[in-house]
């Protein structure tokens, strides 16, 4: 029986193993969370065959019996065949299997192979091994093709001193080398040089060394080196390890500039007692130290203390004791301080010996007083179960909520009853039960109820005997119904197919997805429904093949229901990562509208060179980025050509320089092309993280615009300034935040114009009260210090209950007093009580939702004018075929109906309708439609109706958009009369993409299909995006009227210019209905 503990010295877990009579057969039974409950068995039985072999089984189970895994091993009679057969899911299939044959000349050959559970290979590794262990050979079959799709060769060679040289390749299918690395080892193995070819080029990208050496003290001294590709020095890190492995000093040289830059000093003191004192310094490259722990630990390990100086200031920022008594219990104190003592917080754990007792008792804010106490008890019942208690109590012991969870000697019951608002009365009672069925299945019910025992939710999760199918059935409002089916099942070819279903109330289809992943992982299909007509409205296909040079080509193909291309997407990635194009055809059309490549060079000095290019279809470049990183990365270089006529546009440096004193500064410069500033921004922050400076010139004049200064003081407030000056470097404005180490306290001064005046000072605290409750007072003060305006914010401790006080001038009195109030019904429904009131106590309004169990109703009463007459009612209800239907009525004082309106939206979302009743006669007056159609080839067509009284009566207007499955056009034909006009127009919008890489939006409006045109809109953009010229012809006679092109210069203005016709200059204003209005949703009723 083998325990482990935490550090406090609670049970962690518990292992008990037990031994038959003769040895072969051994039971571990396993405890993983330390709560006496058996969570896992394992067995192990061995049986010697006839052959002389054995063959040990290795079988993992819950502790209900279910199986989770196995594993077989036989070893042949003379030791030199081994082959280990392994069930990882406990589906009754050996779909990994592991062979490990000895042959003749001592050679040894190591497969592995993993199998569909139909036998059919997923993907397979041989490693042959010489007889002297100095050659061998890796290949790897990554999807099963029978097709090695990567070689590793590495062969060891000894020389006659001893020393040796070990030689590794990586070569593609098709014999082609992805990288290599040489090793050479002195015969004492003392020194090592590693030679590395990183992208199978044949250079030298980066070479390791490290050099051991022995003092005459017996300490060891090791340096390790990093040089790049032309020897220039990458790193460096040096370990001093003392003779009796006490003390470690440790250099490191992070950027190759022959500093170091941080010196780590971890040195262990054995005392006389048995106890040992360790203690770990960070030193900055001046000396200075960054930061210090020490921990000293008991003879007997378990008692301890663990102090930490974060910043290196020489004061402990945090401590924590453990102490462990003589009976087994333990103490676990953890303060945090601010620099200049003061405690931040404090925590206290006592853990009983058995670990079955634990009290959590929180000091939020370094008052000495407890503000939330957390008592966990476990019970051991005598049929084996246990029951642990969690309870959170306030300082003043009242309650704040409780946990009560029930668990069955086999684990198998899990029941969990829960006190939300801590009033005594359980609110929810949850119950996992799992059933181990006779053929090995399983299944798992997760019922939960409310405080009256009504249905709230339940979950059921079936798993197959074999693990290879799983289905999960969710009725997520307790309505008895279905709500989504999620089923996860895996073929015999290791095809896994997940499939989710979304049902309305009566059970109709809402929405289906399908997802269909091959063993590899190389292949996946994903067919979606998102209407519940049962047609695929889309199939996306991702494909990935395996190349013979080791690249790999993803083809990701997006297709509309009726099998139509709607956009492709080609990905091919070399051997090495390093290389990467992609095409993408974005409207399905057959044509690549952009390429990308993404091409990384490893330079001889250890930096890197990224290229990526923009391409049009017509292979000309539409822009490119070019990002140097140096070999440390502490300097990137960013060059942009925005238009790709192969001038850099944009230049963006950005360089850290770490100094001495652990401090860095990192600066960002953007230029033009022509090199002239455009902005820079310089960040300073100290070694500690507690200083920080943020200097911008916002628009490169050489003059910091704003200045921000971030710090934290000895009484651990954060000091936020934020300084912005004018030009001419007066200032212009500031504000100063302050924020206490707890968050509980702040305050924000604000000098708007810059006069040295705190023009509007803020303060804002909040006070933790005994009963766990929370009091936040925000106050305004004028700049003489005056009160301006006061809120106080009152939170219950359950979070049900918060009120909002408001002196809106400052004169002492409650403006307004807010009080929002929510309640948890026994039958799990929830009402919230929203209440606003006058400085004279009188009622201004008040509102009352009350939210039925499953969330399918909420009705709600409004008292708009606090006369305590309900002037309005809502009420929002999910229908039984999954529509929503929202009615608001208007009430006069006597409560009789003065106006109605329906709202009915449909499960999809892709239909609406509004009833409008304006007179409260109970006669529909008005009704709006709002219906979108997905059509086979991916279009969208959405028809918005207003019609006189029903949909029966005459329609007033009718507006019909289409939308193709490309987004790149769209027709809106309007139609109706308002009484004063005809409302006829039609309008299309369509988008060509050309193939430099520039569109065509033409935007063309007539009063019908067909007819005349009235006005015309055609705006092109360039590639870049930086040129866009737009023309309008105002009266469709067509001519453009109006020319207005935009253009962005190197220096990043732009310059704009407008023509226009005599027949615009004539005219005072002209304004061209480009488009015509089309209601997005259901607008409002206009007066008639």
């Amino acid at each position: 029986d083998n325990k482990s503990l935490n550090a406090d010295g609670s049970v962690a877990s518990e292992r008990i193993l037990t031994t038959s009579a003769d040895g072969k057969t051994k039971t571990l039974s396993v405890d993983l969370d330390g709560d006496g409950v058996i969570d896992q068995i394992q067995t192990a039985v061995t049986v010697v065959n006839a052959d002389g072999s054995k063959t040990e089984t290795v079988t993992d189970k819950t502790a209900g019996g279910a199986v989770l895994a196995r594993r077989a091993t036989t070893t042949s009679a003379d030791g030199k065949s081994v082959t280990i057969q392994t069930d990882p899911d406990g589906g009754g299939a050996w779909t990994r299997v592991e062979t490990i044959v000895v042959a003749a000349d001592g050679s040894r050959t190591n497969t592995v192979s993993n199998f569909n559970v139909n036998g059919s290979l997923i993907d397979k590794t041989v490693v042959t091994t010489s007889a002297n262990g100095l050659t061998s050979q890796t290949k790897t079959d990554i999807n099963g093709d029978a097709l090695f799709d990567l070689t590793t060769n590495d062969a060891i060679v000894v020389s006659a001193d001893g020393s040796r040289t070990e030689t590794v390749r990586e070569t593609n299918a098709n014999g082609s080398l992805r990288d290599a690395w040489v090793k050479t080892t002195s015969a004492d193995g003392l020194s090592k040089t590693t030679v590395f070819d990183l992208d199978g080029n044949a250079t030298t990208d980066l070479t390791t060394t490290e050099v051991v050496v022995k003092n005459a003290d017996g300490s060891y001294t090791t340096t390790t080196t990093n040089n790049n590709g032309n020897a220039s020095l990458r790193d460096r890190t040096k370990t001093l390890l003392s003779a009796d492995n006490l003390s470690l000093t440790t250099q490191s040289d992070v950027n190759g500039d022959g500093v170091w830059d941080v010196t780590t000093t971890d040195v262990t003191t054995i005392n006389a007692d048995g106890s040992r004192t360790q203690t770990v310094s960070d030193l900055n490259a001046d000396g200075s130290k960054r930061d210090k722990t020490v921990i000293a630990k008991a003879a007997d390990g378990r008692s301890r203390t663990i102090q930490i100086d974060q910043n290196g200031d020489a004061i402990w920022d945090s401590v924590e004791t453990i102490v462990v008594a003589a009976n087994g219990s333990s103490v676990d104190t953890t303060t945090r301080y601010n620099s200049n003592g003061s405690i931040i917080d404090k925590s206290i754990v006592s853990t009983s010996a058995d670990g079955l007792t634990r009290t959590s008792q929180v000091d939020a804010n370094g008052d000495a007083i407890f503000d939330l106490i957390t008592t966990e008890t476990t019970v051991k019942n005598a049929d084996g179960s246990s029951t642990q208690t969690t309870a959170n109590k306030a300082s003043n012991g009242a309650l704040k909520d409780k946990t009560i969870t029930t668990t069955s000697a086999n684990g198998l019951n899990v029941s969990t009853q829960l006190d939300i608002d801590g009033n005594g009365t359980i609110d929810r009672t949850i119950a996992d039960v799992t059933v181990v069925n006779a053929d090995g299945s399983r299944t798992e019910t997760i019922t939960q109820t409310n405080g009256n025992a009504s249905l709230r939710s339940k979950t059921v999760v079936s798993t197959s005997a074999d693990h290879k199918t799983v289905t999960t059935t969710t009725d997520l409002n307790g309505d008895g119904v279905t709500d989504v089916t999620k089923s996860v099942a895996t073929a015999t070819n290791g095809v896994t197919t997940d499939t989710v279903a979304e049902f309305n109330p009566n059970g109709t289809l809402r929405a289906r997805t399908v997802s269909t992943v091959n063993a590899t992982g190389l292949s996946k299909t994903t067919q979606s429904d998102v209407n519940g007509d049962s047609v695929w409205d889309t199939t996306v296909t991702d494909t990935t093949v395996l190349n013979a040079d080791g690249s790999r080509t993803e083809t990701v193909l997006t297709k509309n229901a009726n099998g139509s291309l709607r956009s492709k997407v080609v990905t091919t990635t070399n051997a090495t990562g390093l290389s990467v194009t992609t095409q993408s055809d974005v409207n399905g059309d057959g044509v690549n509208e952009l390429t990308t490549t993404d091409v990384t060079v490893l330079n001889a000095d250890g930096s890197t060179s990224e290229t990526v290019t923009d391409l049009n279809a017509n292979g000309t470049k539409r822009d490119q980025t070019v990002i140097v990183t140096s070999d440390d990365g502490l300097s990137v270089t960013t060059s942009v050509d925005l238009d790709g006529n192969g001038s850099v546009d944009r230049i963006r440096t950005d360089v850290t320089t770490l100094n001495a004193n652990g401090s860095r500064v990192e600066t960002i410069t953007d230029k033009n092309g022509d090199g002239t500033l455009r902005d820079k921004i310089s960040i300073s922050a100290s070694a500690d993280g507690r200083s920080k400076t943020i200097s911008s010139d916002l628009n490169g004049d050489g003059q910091n615009d704003s200045v921000e200064t971030i710090s934290v003081g000895a009484d651990g407030y954060t000091v936020d300034t934020v300084v912005d000056y004018n030009p001419n470097g007066s200032l212009r404005d500031k504000t100063v935040v302050r924020t206490s180490a707890n968050g509980l306290s702040g305050q924000t001064q604000t000098d708007v114009n810059g006069d040295g005046v705190w023009d509007v000072t803020r303060t804002d605290v909040t006070a933790l009260n005994a009963d766990g409750s929370t009091s936040e007072t925000v106050t305004d003060l004028n700049s003489n210090g005056s009160t301006r305006a006061r809120t106080v914010i009152s939170t219950s401790a359950n979070g049900l209950s918060k009120t909002v006080q408001t002196d809106v001038n400052g004169d002492g009195t409650w403006d307004t007093t807010v009080a929002d109030i929510a309640t948890l019904n026994a039958d799990g429904s929830k009402t919230e009580t929203y209440s606003e009131t006058n400085a004279n106590g009188g009622l201004r309004g008040k509102s009352v939702t009350t939210t039925s169990s499953d969330g399918k109703t909420t009705s709600v009463n409004r008292d708009v004018n606090g006369d305590g007459i309900t002037d309005q009612t809502e009420t929002i209800a999910l229908q039984a075929n999954g529509d929503t239907v929202d009615t608001l009525s208007d009430l006069s004082r006597t409560g009789a109906l003065q106006s109605k309106r329906i709202t009915t939206t449909s499960a999809t979302g892709l239909a609406k309708t509004v009833a409008y009743d304006n007179n409260g006669d109970g006669v529909v007056d008005r009704t709006e439609t709002d219906v979108a159609v997905l059509n086979s080839d991916g279009s969208r067509v959405e028809t918005y109706a207003d019609y006189n009284g029903t949909t029966g009566g005459a329609v007033v207007e009718r507006v019909v958009r289409t939308v193709s499955a490309s987004g790149l056009t769209i027709t809106t034909d309007r139609t109706g009369v308002n009484g004063y006009e005809t409302l006829n127009s039609y309008a299309t919008d369509a988008t060509v993409l050309n193939a430099d890489g520039s569109t065509t939006e033409t935007v063309s409006v007539s009063a019908t299909s067909g007819g005349a045109l009235k006005t015309k809109v055609v705006t092109s953009t360039s590639a870049s995006g930086l040129s866009k010229t737009t023309q309008t012809d105002v009266n469709g006679d067509g001519r453009f009227d109006v020319t207005d092109t935009t253009a962005t210069n190197v220096d990043g203005s732009r310059t704009r210019t407008a023509t226009a016709s005599s027949i615009i200059m004539k005219r005072s204003r002209v304004t061209p209905t480009a488009r015509p209005p089309m209601s997005s949703g259901i607008r409002p009723p206009p007066a008639r």
